[in-house]
């Protein structure tokens, strides 16, 4: 009797132990980078898109803030690229990174956005788009129409995948 009772108190830390282990096993990453202009200074507004590392899956996408800053946030551990777009720039791809338990905080290089190369033209047809992502005073807007992220996606997945938009483990949206 004292010896089952005993099992069943070692069998409940080892369980314990081993439910800690996998929860903390799963610690979230983060990616940060600074986008510059090819003059070194702080380029602010820039789309930047967190893709799987065969460059074709949105994971999330975000916006550079005033200083430069680009900031992913609860990334989990995979190979991932980063796609850095803006108005009349060349777009750049990052290198793979890499997203493990034990190395999940990267900081990247300073990336540096270079003018489209221009030329002349003899004959101009012009198209637009509504951009995926506009910063307003108050809001962010997303346009999912024009966005990859839309494609065969719920709205939850477009919202998880928005930016300034958090979903912890248990779908909690903040």
């Amino acid at each position: 009797m004292i010896q089952s009772i005993i099992m069943k108190k070692i069998l409940s830390l080892v369980l314990a132990t081993l439910v800690y282990a996998v929860v903390a096993a799963q610690v979230p990453g983060k990616i940060s980078l600074i986008v510059q202009n090819d003059k070194s200074i702080s380029f602010e507004d820039a789309t930047a898109a967190l893709l799987k590392s065969s460059g074709k899956q949105l994971v999330k996408s975000t916006l550079a803030d005033e200083n430069g800053q680009v900031l992913f946030e609860n990334i989990a551990p995979g190979t991932y690229r980063i796609k850095i777009s803006a108005a009349g720039f060349e777009d750049k791809m990052t290198d793979s990174i890499v997203i493990t338990e034990t190395h999940n905080n990267v900081q990247l290089p300073v990336v540096a956005m270079l003018p489209k190369q221009t030329s002349s033209l003899k004959e101009v047809t012009v198209t637009a788009k509504k951009p995926v992502i506009q910063r307003m005073n108050d809001r962010i807007i997303v346009s999912v129409d024009n966005s990859l992220v839309n494609a065969g996606t719920s709205a939850f997945e477009v919202l998880e995948r928005s930016p300034g938009v958090t979903i912890d483990p248990n779908d909690n949206i903040a």
